[in-house]
């Protein structure tokens, strides 16, 4: 009946020998709510609890409970972050690819903090400009995403043959790869390309074309 399953939790309990039945309905996390009745949808679904009574909820209702709740993770600060955390080539290099998309678009004229503010990248925290978590896994530098969030990176893997682990003393090569998002896709297609075998793709092409005979490894 709900837009969300109400899971109550339920005991009984023993009082002056008779049982009675414990029900306790959890109240939902601000992301979750309003909880609202499907066939009626929203204002007329939903409901608040003002003293001992259910009120039907208004529009305005509606606009408190989206507004408490709490902001996605990456945009979240970051909290031990600053702006000499940023890799100002990515920074360039999200210029000129924008460019290429749309040489008019109005973000390429503003400077460097009111690009990465509009892009959600940064935030205000008191008197200080502190990353997201968007602006530094995009934009931050490999020496602040080893420091800041140390378990992302990107591990290509190399195993010799066809067999994964053939030789256990010689299993494979890993090459770690760190840096802002928008040049480390670049440099992941680059280093998978460069290990196949060229002839198999035409020139500048992600898939091979005509018929090929062989086995595939």
């Amino acid at each position: 009946m709900f837009n969300l399953p109400v899971r109550p939790q339920i005991s009984v309990e023993e009082i002056g020998g008779k049982p009675i039945l414990n029900i306790f309905v959890p109240e939902l996390p601000e992301e979750q709510k309003p909880l609202y009745f499907q066939s009626q949808g929203l204002p007329k679904g939903a409901f608040r609890r003002i003293g001992s009574t259910d009120q039907k909820c208004t529009e305005d209702d509606l606009l408190l409970f989206f507004q408490n709740q709490r902001q996605s993770f990456d945009n979240s600060i970051v909290l031990d972050s600053t702006l000499a955390d940023l890799d100002e080539d990515a920074i360039r290099l999200y210029r000129t690819l924008r460019a290429k998309v749309n040489p008019a678009a109005e973000e390429l004229g503003y400077n460097e903090e009111d690009l990465l503010l509009s892009l959600g990248a940064i935030k205000k925290e008191g008197e200080q400009m502190k990353l997201t978590y968007t602006g530094l896994v995009v934009f931050g530098s490999r020496t602040a995403q080893r420091r800041l969030i140390p378990a992302l990176r990107v591990d290509y893997i190399r195993v010799p043959g066809k067999e994964w682990v053939p030789d256990p003393d010689d299993r494979f090569t890993t090459v770690d790869m760190r840096g802002p998002l928008i040049s480390l896709v670049q440099r992941v297609y680059d280093a998978v390309m460069d290990d196949l075998p060229k002839r198999v793709f035409p020139p500048g092409k992600q898939q091979r074309a005509g018929n090929f005979k062989g086995t595939a490894g």
